[in-house]
């Protein structure tokens, strides 16, 4: 295999060259290289630390059962391309048979490819929508514990936290306490910020002290008191 250095400076030379279209693939064929012998985080530790796209070189052997599986494993683990052998018949040990697969297995590895490339997906918190049928259906949120009557002021016991046929509504019920309904509602009603009295307002005097870091005047004039 190649050394880090050897391949960085491959890596430069391509680059001064004007190509900076690289993929780096990891692997070699040892007939067949076991598995322990195939790892996956120093494929992804080559793209980190090269900055290219990276692939993955199968040289699984046909008969192990992660055979097929093992390409999925190195897709998820960030393979931009797999290399991965194909052979018409290996019961006939042709020619580089150890670590092929027949064209049924290998149709079967690519339908599973595309499938858990679709499983990855974007790596980012947007909701999928099936996502956010499932949030709004199943997300619990604030109703009436009880009957209350506009005007109450709201305690522990007056708040619940359940699902809701109603869209909207407010999902953490203890911001709601010490809040004033201006509503009547039964017991298990959305409770909804528009029911709620406006929070009262409260003046606050903020005071900034500037000081000097090294002044000697007032020794530690950071941490002295001041009402």
């Amino acid at each position: 295999g190649i050394h880090e250095g050897e391949l960085k400076r491959a890596i430069e030379v391509i680059r001064a060259a004007g190509n900076n279209d690289i993929c780096l693939l990891h692997g070699f064929a040892a007939d067949p290289t076991p598995i322990e012998e195939s790892p996956l985080r120093r494929m992804a530790a080559m793209g980190q630390r090269f900055n290219t796209l990276v692939g993955c070189q199968d040289h699984v052997d046909g008969e192990d059962e992660l055979a097929v599986y093992w390409p999925l494993i190195a897709v998820a683990a960030g393979a931009d391309v797999i290399e991965k052998h194909i052979i018409l018949n290996r019961a006939a040990k042709k020619e580089d048979y150890r670590a092929a697969l027949n064209p049924d297995e290998f149709e079967h590895m690519v339908r599973l490819i595309r499938r858990t490339e679709a499983g990855l997906g974007e790596g980012d918190f947007a909701h999928t929508p099936l996502e956010a049928d499932y949030r709004k259906r199943m997300v619990k949120r604030a109703v009436a514990g009880r009957s209350l009557k506009g005007g109450q002021i709201l305690e522990i016991d007056d708040i619940a936290l359940k699902r809701h046929p109603q869209s909207g509504g407010i999902f953490d019920g203890y911001p709601l306490l010490g809040r004033t309904i201006t509503r009547d509602l039964l017991p298990n009603g959305l409770i909804l910020e528009e029911m709620l009295a406006p929070v009262p307002t409260k003046p606050r005097v903020v005071a900034a002290l500037v000081c000097r870091a090294r002044s000697t005047r007032l020794y530690n004039k950071p941490m002295q008191l001041i009402g």
